[in-house]
């Protein structure tokens, strides 16, 4: 895998920062729209400024790295916990855990949907899968030192609860 800016960004070992331009899309059922709103998630938004940082700890030598994702779109910040562990990863926004496998190519990034729990301190109670969330995310280089991303989170019985796409380079931490 090279060491391109879209791997160590999502994958490295050293904290990153990232700002960029998004569309930002909320979910078009009145459920998701509601849930969305409850959970403080961005509205609907063409050329949003946004930033990402993710804050990285843990051991380099490919023991679980631990991660906090700053997101702020406009002046929304959504923050969120992961646990990187190889290819798995386990994201917690409150007492959800989104569950993905990392999947990388020479240019790209894939977060693949590998279940989901809900975590009440250190007991976790996997969601059957017709009503757990999942989020789908691809970011892959654009060629010029940055990469594109796309990302959807989506609640089977409810659809789309928001999905966002766009364009980052590296900032300065």
């Amino acid at each position: 895998m090279p060491d391109d800016w879209v791997h160590r960004f999502h994958t490295g070992t050293a904290s990153a920062t990232a700002t960029g331009i998004l569309d930002v899309e909320p979910g078009k059922s009145r459920p998701a729209r509601l849930l969305g709103a409850l959970m403080g998630l961005p509205p609907a938004a063409v050329g949003q400024p946004a930033r990402l940082r993710i804050v990285r700890s843990g051991p380099a030598d490919g023991a679980a790295t631990r991660e906090t994702w700053i997101r702020t779109f406009g002046s929304i910040s959504l923050n969120t916990r992961q646990i990187r562990n190889g290819e798995r990863i386990a994201e917690r926004a409150g007492p959800v855990e989104l569950r993905m496998r990392c999947r990388t190519t020479a240019s790209d990034v894939w977060f693949i949907p590998d279940g989901a729990a809900v975590v009440l301190g250190r007991f976790g109670f996997r969601l059957p899968d017709l009503i757990a969330p999942h989020a789908c995310a691809h970011a892959w280089s654009s060629g010029d030192g940055a990469f594109d991303v796309d990302v959807t989170v989506r609640i089977p019985l409810l659809g789309v609860l928001i999905s966002y796409r766009g364009h980052f380079t590296e900032a300065a931490e």
